[in-house]
């Protein structure tokens, strides 16, 4: 019988103990040089008409800010013209190479319409950006001359107005609003047939609901000569106007809807003497504390008087407005709510009711709740109810397509025997506001409800409802 084989013990191999350094200092580069390729951005190409002696090593900024610099500077084939500017985007920056994104380069210009890029008279040149919001892309075509308002707001509105002459705009010229600066003139070209002149022009977002789509808008520029029996009179708008140009605007007291963006307008050569007499209630709706607006039905009331012009004759009358729904009930106008005889129809989206005839409740001189059927009644926002006659700036609401108005306190004027706030005459907000709601502008608190038939005034609240649960569902 053979004997079992004998194994032979051999000791296992190790790495040995002075590799470990090299192989983990081999793991740091390689870490370190992914970080430095993701933080290094993208390479763009813009392709300018001239140089301007922007350089290699120049900054990219972005409202102040680098956000990148300039890598190379080349000069195109004969047949592209201009230069090619290679910039490196730095690595946060890279939503920076989007199509829609402007580049052009900053020195220093003397213009009518002011001094820009003074910093570039000793420092360098350099090249800034205005983002776009397409895809990514890598090569762009540089702008010429630095925009006019390259960082304008994005909620702010653009209007195109056509002249049948330049006027003496230029480029920066200011569009007022009761000679108060609201945006400013962006570009002056040709119409595309050639027979007017297009003037394109930006109102700054806070002022956008200034502009309606009857709103008229004349050239204030240069000299106006007037010679009359007092002489002659020399009238110029300011040293700014004279050199740059200026647009004023004007809304009528009856104010459309809000423009559209990029509407076009008439651009006139003067403004009529009507024009300047204008003082409709406008201002921009921009309360952070009004967050909820509350919900406004439409109301119709109808009755039948005997009118003793007409021979003792019945005749049919109407009255329609807006109520505010108020948890199980609904307020507004004591005209539009408590006559007995009247059959009244309030409407919900699209459907309507008729109001059951019920008890109302005052809540003030002019003001009362009237209970209802809470199965018709949809989820309204809770409305918080105060009291007082001291006058406020308050906003005027009526449908939820409507803009909101801004009525100042220094045109309301307080009628303590009656409970009212009666509007300036100059402000004619017609019969579509009748039964409107009026809230604070400071806390969007409800104070009355706007009665526009005849005369113009605000129904105070005097006492809050004591009946009506949580005021809100």
């Amino acid at each position: 019988m053979s004997e079992y084989p004998q194994a032979t013990w051999r000791p296992r191999r190790r790495v040995h103990p002075l590799w470990v350094l090299p192989i983990l200092t081999l793991l740091a580069c390689f870490v370190v040089a992914g970080l430095w390729y993701q933080q290094r951005g993208v390479l763009i190409s813009i392709h300018f008409p001239e140089g301007h002696g922007i350089e290699a090593g120049a900054a990219l900024t972005y409202r102040g800010i680098q956000v990148g610099s300039v890598e190379r500077v080349a000069i195109l084939p004969q047949d592209q013209q201009g230069i090619e500017v290679r910039v490196r985007l730095d690595g946060r920056a890279h939503y920076l190479a989007a199509e829609g994104s402007d580049f052009w380069i900053v020195r220093p210009r003397f213009e009518l319409a002011g001094i820009d890029g003074l910093d570039t008279v000793i420092g360098a040149r350099y090249v800034a950006v205005r983002p776009g919001s397409g895809p990514a892309v890598n090569h762009f075509t540089g702008l010429a001359e630095a925009p006019v308002a390259p960082y304008e707001h994005p909620d702010g509105l653009r209007v195109r107005l056509e002249a049948g002459q330049r006027g003496g705009l230029h480029p920066g010229a200011p569009v007022l609003y009761r000679q108060v600066p609201i945006g400013r003139v962006t570009d002056i070209a040709l119409a595309s047939d050639g027979a007017s002149v297009v003037v394109h022009a930006h109102v700054q977002a806070q002022y956008r609901n200034l502009v309606r789509e009857n709103t008229v808008f004349w050239n204030v520029s240069g000299v106006d000569f007037q010679f009359g029996i007092r002489g002659l009179r020399l009238g110029v708008e300011s040293v700014a106007t004279l050199l740059t140009g200026a647009i004023a605007l004007a809304t009528p007291p009856q104010p459309g809807d809000t423009a559209g963006e990029s509407q076009l307008f008439p651009l006139h050569a003067k403004a009529q003497d009507e024009w300047l007499e204008w003082r409709p209630a406008l201002g921009q709706y921009s309360h952070d504390t009004l967050t909820q607006l509350p919900l406004m039905l439409p109301i119709r009331s109808s009755w039948q008087e005997r009118s003793w012009r007409s021979g003792g004759m019945m005749r049919n009358h109407s009255e329609q407005g807006w109520v505010l729904q108020y948890g199980d009930a609904i307020i507004g106008l004591a005209s539009l709510l408590s006559r007995s005889d009247a059959r009244r129809q309030i409407s919900f989206g699209d459907t309507s009711q008729v109001l059951s005839r019920a008890e109302v409740t005052k809540l003030g001189p002019d003001v009362v709740q009237h209970p209802m059927d809470t199965a018709e009644m949809a989820s309204a926002p809770r409305v918080t109810i105060v009291t007082g006659s001291t006058t406020t700036d308050v906003v005027v609401v009526k449908d939820n397509a409507s803009t909101p108005l801004n009525l100042s306190q220094q045109r309301l004027r307080h009628a303590p025997e009656t409970q009212r706030w009666y509007i300036d005459s100059q402000v004619r907000l017609g019969t579509q506001w009748h039964g409107a709601a009026v809230l604070n502008q400071s806390d969007g608190a409800l104070r009355g409800f706007v009665s526009s038939q005849d005369t113009q005034y605000i129904a105070l609240i005097t006492h809050t409802p004591d009946s009506l649960g949580a005021g809100g569902n």
